[in-house]
């Protein structure tokens, strides 16, 4: 059965712990994969999660834009936030966690593990 969104973003806070990332590193990382949790909804099923609805998270307000003063996010912001989803559904693919890598065609890969 397929994990959860939620599960595996839980599975991955773990596995950062583990591999020595800060404190801070992973707070900032959790708020990043929260704001992914908020727009897809923690229940989703990983194998659900498809290029087109990540491609629309991608281009959301709720990534785009400041909370309460509603101005835009700088580059830097959103780049980092891009990076942390990247990193984590390459990261679920290599586990299992998801079938299929589900990336739009925009985002670069990066230092990913690919065979």
């Amino acid at each position: 059965m397929s994990k959860t969104l939620q599960e595996a973003t839980v599975l991955y806070l773990d596995y950062l712990q583990d591999t020595g990332k800060s404190p801070r590193t992973l707070g900032t990382y959790r708020v990043d994969l929260k704001t992914l949790l908020r727009y897809l909804g923690a229940d989703l099923p990983m194998n659900s999660i498809t290029p087109l609805l990540l491609g629309k998270f991608l281009k959301s307000s709720l990534l785009l834009q400041k909370r309460k003063s509603g101005e835009m996010r700088s580059d830097i912001t959103v780049n980092k936030n891009i990076r942390v989803v990247r990193q984590f559904f390459i990261w679920a693919k290599e586990q299992g966690l998801s079938e299929t890598l589900p990336l739009p065609k925009s985002v670069p890969l990066g230092r990913s593990r690919q065979d």
